[in-house]
């Protein structure tokens, strides 16, 4: 009988399916007989990192991510997989190598650039990850991701104008990116244009009504407008959606005590703070 020497088709097309049906845990099962059987299949070293990945296992993905590199070392997506996996654990410099070596394999690859950039800016080199954001598009110039992330590095970067010109262009090219519509309020604010402002929060709200970072900025721009009703609204909005924003509750502290209403301010105060008040103790048993 002829040993095999890579999985039957059925098998590659069973772990396909159970990959696109987002059924991880068969995925898992049968990725891990596949290269147990065949320590050299491409196919399903990516289906097990990706799939371990999307399954909350990051150090069992990136073990599996590994060994896909050293499989085949010259295939970009593989060290793009690597890289994000070491993204997703914060080992930033990991990530920044697989990124630089899936550019020099592919140097227009335009995910490349964009996925370096984004780590390039987390670590707060803001010059190179402009740098970086501004090849992805000069290789992809429909990347709306892209321009939105560039805008928000440029605004980081305190150039404003530029922000808002990259952000718009993102907004173009995806009408519906409710990110880009938060981000470039947050670049309008910064230029005192507030009433537009307060418009990109509201769209950006209108079009994903579960982003807490609008809610939040929203309810800065409305105080900063003396709609503070409005604003007290929006604040909770946000801490509906995550109680722990210590920012939003900070803030919805500091407009109750603006707003006269003192005892209710000094109260979130506290929360914000991490202090629990003798006030909200009343009730519970100590026996």
């Amino acid at each position: 009988m002829t040993e095999l020497k890579s999985p039957p088709p059925q098998e590659i097309a069973s772990l396909l399916k159970y990959y696109e049906n987002s059924d991880f845990a068969n995925a898992i099962n049968l990725a891990t007989m596949i290269t147990d059987k065949f320590p050299s299949n491409q196919i399903a070293w990516k289906v097990l990192g990706a799939a371990l990945a999307l399954s909350g296992q990051l150090e069992d993905a990136l073990m599996a991510n590994q060994k896909l590199v050293m499989v085949n070392p010259g295939d970009v997506q593989s060290h793009l997989n690597l890289g994000s996996t070491y993204k997703e654990l914060n080992r930033l410099p990991e990530a920044e190598m697989s990124y630089r070596q899936a550019i020099d394999i592919e140097s227009s690859n335009a995910l490349a650039h964009y996925n370096l950039g984004n780590v390039l800016k987390y670590k707060g080199s803001l010059t190179e990850a402009i740098a970086s954001f501004r090849k992805a598009i000069a290789f992809k110039p429909d990347f709306a991701q892209a321009y939105c992330n560039l805008g928000s590095t440029l605004q980081a970067a305190k150039q404003p104008e530029e922000a808002e010109l990259s952000l718009r262009q993102a907004i173009k090219l995806q009408p519906n990116y409710a990110l880009a519509h938060n981000n470039l309020g947050i670049t309008l604010r910064s230029l005192n244009r507030l009433e537009e402002a307060e418009e990109s929060y509201c769209r950006a709200i209108y079009l994903k009504d579960d982003l807490t970072q609008a809610h939040h900025n929203l309810g800065i721009v409305l105080t900063e407008l003396e709609k503070l009703d409005r604003a007290e609204d929006s604040y909770r909005k946000a801490l509906a959606l995550d109680p722990e924003y210590r920012a939003a509750r900070s803030k919805l502290a500091s407009l109750l005590m603006k707003m006269g209403r003192h005892r209710q301010g000094l109260t979130e105060r506290k929360l914000a703070d991490g202090v629990v008040s003798f006030d909200l103790a009343i009730g519970v048993s100590l026996y």
